[in-house]
């Protein structure tokens, strides 16, 4: 799992107990849809946050690419329950005149500016 960017000493996560969860990457996100990268796996898949997490995350808080993330297979779905603390991120200010950050990635090693 190193290789995939989680350290053996890495905090534990935030969301729904520990029960029999699955770690994934967000690689992809589109709206509330993320599309999940499984370590050992080519396959995207599709996930989606679950409700309770849902309820309990404040703004700049939901999961972002790059994230790593706790999942759990229901019937026809597979639901986000928790999200590992991130090690970096990459944000921005938010369009309009209130000034608020906007998370853009997590977790990022380098970054090329061209």
């Amino acid at each position: 799992m190193t290789e995939w960017g989680i350290l053996d000493n890495s905090p534990s996560p935030s969301g729904e107990g520990n029960q029999e969860r699955i770690p994934a990457r967000i690689i992809r996100m589109n709206r509330e849809i993320y599309g999940l990268g499984f370590p050992g796996s080519e396959n995207e898949m599709r996930g989606e946050l679950s409700g309770k997490l849902r309820d309990t995350l404040g703004e700049g808080e939901f999961p972002v690419v790059g994230d790593w993330v706790l999942c759990r297979e229901e019937p026809g779905v597979i639901l986000i329950t928790g999200i590992l603390p991130r090690r970096s991120l990459i944000s921005r200010k938010t369009a309009g005149v209130v000034t608020r950050e906007q998370t853009l990635a997590a977790n990022i090693d380098r970054v090329g500016i061209v």
